[in-house]
């Protein structure tokens, strides 16, 4: 007992991520041995490392049919996650950047993906936002994709300030319908949920092409324009919008008075392969 208390006192202040590889499996037994954990509730999906400033996400995609059939979905580097049914842990979650507590995910897609039930070890989110509902919906953000995001930013500004300055009033617009589309960002993943993360016109695949760095990215078309909503409208994610890559959402976008649809787009792409085949 004396030394666990002295553990305890010795590293109330250190960061269980700094014993931790991220994209490693981590089983709760390993986590176990690595941390010198007894106590029980480590089988919870939420949990709290004695003598670290850490709180851990235990997250499963699939749920076992006893189990709550709770949402989980984490796409690229955004998670979408419900809590705990009953929501004790919820404030804990919601506060942990003002309680200096960095929040730690373990990811697996079904219960058997990895050995002896393990998880992959995702790194380190931040809480983004939440409902009210019950189980609340949280939604997080990797913590280095948001640092990466905001220095890109800040250097496509000055690229666009120092020698395109009407493309960024132009910036201004698409960054309005960006915003819009993010106040329902559960839609965007239902729709990938439903049809997955390949291009509906060319039928590209991000992971194939780059492996881990193009996991879960894709870019979600709107088959009716969101700039055409005139008011808060009902999408359904299975008929109103389909996955595109970059390219073709460009394409499809390029003449804004007569926009084509996916299918229109993918008539030319087949035509002109088979014509420059045929060459």
């Amino acid at each position: 007992m004396a030394n666990s208390c002295a553990m305890r006192k010795g590293e109330m202040h250190m960061l269980s991520s700094e014993k931790l590889t991220e994209n490693n499996l981590y089983t709760r037994r390993n986590l176990q041995d690595i941390f010198n954990i007894k106590d029980a509730s480590l089988k919870n999906g939420v949990f709290r490392p004695a003598g670290y400033k850490s709180i851990w996400l235990f997250i499963t995609e699939k749920k076992a049919k006893d189990r709550p059939q709770l949402y989980d979905l984490l796409c690229g580097d955004t998670l979408y996650w419900d809590g705990q049914p009953e929501g004790r842990t919820d404030k804990l979650i919601i506060e942990h950047d003002a309680a200096d507590l960095e929040l730690l995910v373990f990811y697996r897609k079904h219960k058997n993906e990895f050995p002896n039930f393990g998880f992959r070890y995702e790194g380190r989110f931040r809480y983004i936002s939440h409902t009210k509902s019950r189980p609340t919906q949280f939604i997080l953000q990797r913590i280095k994709s948001i640092l990466y995001v905001a220095k890109k930013d800040i250097e496509a500004l000055k690229i666009e300030e120092a020698s395109e300055p009407y493309y960024f009033r132009e910036g201004k617009s698409q960054l309005r319908l960006t915003n819009t589309h993010e106040r329902n960002p559960r839609l965007r993943a239902e729709a990938i949920k439903i049809h997955g993360v390949r291009c509906y016109v060319c039928d590209f695949s991000f992971s194939e092409a780059y492996g881990p760095l193009g996991n879960g990215f894709i870019e979600i078309h709107h088959l009716r324009p969101v700039a055409e909503y005139t008011e808060e409208t009902l999408v359904d994610p299975s008929n109103d919008m389909l996955p595109l890559c970059a390219n073709c959402h460009r394409m499809i976008h390029r003449n804004p008075d007569k926009l084509l649809s996916p299918d229109e787009l993918r008539t030319i792409l087949k035509a002109n392969t088979a014509s420059h085949e045929n060459k």
